[in-house]
């Protein structure tokens, strides 16, 4: 039997499959939800019109598929019952029950599989095949407005959905976690790539990986601190500064790659599996706040004495930044691949005031102004 998309009613006629919640060879029921659908509307659930066994799936997750179009083909229960009538009946025990079948030698090698409890909700596979989690449009938007990353949130419905209660639940694990700190230094010159006498113990001669279709770079860096949290499993970094350091600005647009490489090579080599507060500058010297510039997330804050709220991001708007800078790294790769060297600073004839190498700088007009003070 073909089991094809059916009518979806409202004029929509087509959808995208955000989670299938069956797989070939499963036994399913009649009215048993097979897959989830996302249309312009809603996220809606496409139970199965009859009983039987998959045999085949024709759609996988994040296909856009149309009504009428093959969803999977189903031996319906009738021809199971024909193909069970014919097997050979189980010999019966001495007291006239049924005995059943002794498994044989290398089922009874296999260890005892503990069954799953009832109602156990089922685990999406949208995050590791790159697809959003499954979520009514009327949530995702709510997210987008709370700032709230939907692949952080568990959702408790049939494919792992997100529902509205999800993500109160979310939020409230949230403040019950910022509502104590309990963050502590735990690692000083924590090197990545590179090691020597005067890091961290913990250090890895591992690079840090970037990579980008068939290509990979490899970087190496080190860590001036890093504070954590081994209970709640949180961290943040921290890059030592003698002045404020970069701003939120020079971060994003490149001037600056810093603190994301720190955060990525915390994620890929140290610590996985922890939430990041975020990373930032710890001035040294000066009065007022050692905390100040940087890469923080919002819902962390209370984690970190950070005042400037223009630091403070929410996760989509953290994301991206990270995001974007590690795409601006690989914009400088091609560049020295190709030759350029040209200095080309971003702010024209603004001067990088945080800029290492100022006294060398061959750019004109910082040299004229140095010349004119």
């Amino acid at each position: 039997m073909d089991v094809r998309l059916p009518n979806l009613g409202e004029g929509a006629d087509s959808g995208t499959v955000v989670s299938l919640a069956v797989k070939e060879g499963d036994l399913i029921a009649l009215g048993q939800t097979i897959l989830e659908l996302e249309t312009g509307k809603a996220v809606a659930p496409i139970p199965s019109p009859a009983a039987g066994t998959i045999r085949s799936l024709a759609v996988q997750q994040g296909a856009k598929i149309s009504v009428g179009q093959l969803i999977l083909s189903l031996e319906t229960s009738e021809s199971a019952l024909e193909k069970s009538e014919s097997a050979p009946a189980p010999e019966p025990a001495s007291n006239g029950q049924a005995r059943p079948a002794a498994p044989s030698s290398e089922e009874a090698k296999k260890p005892a599989t503990p069954e799953k409890p009832a109602g156990a909700p089922k685990q999406t596979a949208a995050a590791k095949a790159g697809f959003p989690p499954p979520a009514a449009p009327s949530l995702r938007k709510l997210a987008r407005d709370l700032g709230i990353d939907l692949e952080r949130v568990h959702g408790s419905e049939s494919g792992g959905r997100i529902v509205l209660g999800d993500i109160r639940a979310y939020l409230q694990r949230l403040q019950e976690r910022t509502a104590k700190r309990g963050i502590l230094p735990t690692y000083f010159e924590l090197a990545f790539g590179r090691a020597s006498q005067a890091s961290d113990p913990e250090s890895s001669a591992e690079y840090l990986k970037l990579k980008r279709e068939h290509e990979t770079a490899l970087v190496q860096g080190q860590i001036d601190r890093v504070d954590v949290n081994e209970d709640e499993r949180v961290a943040v970094a921290y890059d030592y500064k003698l002045s404020y350091g970069a701003k939120l600005d020079d971060i994003e647009s490149g001037r600056q790659v810093q603190i994301p490489i720190y955060l990525a090579a915390l994620e890929q080599l140290f610590l996985k599996g922890f939430d990041l507060v975020g990373g930032g500058y710890y001035r040294l010297r000066g009065t007022g706040g050692r905390l100040n510039q940087g890469l923080y997330r919002a819902t962390f804050a209370d984690y970190t004495h950070v005042k400037s709220p223009k630091t403070k991001l929410d996760d989509i708007e953290w994301n991206r930044i990270r995001k974007e800078v590690g795409q601006l790294v690989w914009e400088f790769i091609d560049g020295m691949r190709a030759g350029e060297f040209r200095v080309k600073p971003s702010l024209g004839k603004v001067t990088c005031k945080f800029c290492d190498y100022s006294a060398v700088c061959r750019y004109d007009p910082y040299r004229i102004s140095r010349k004119r003070s």
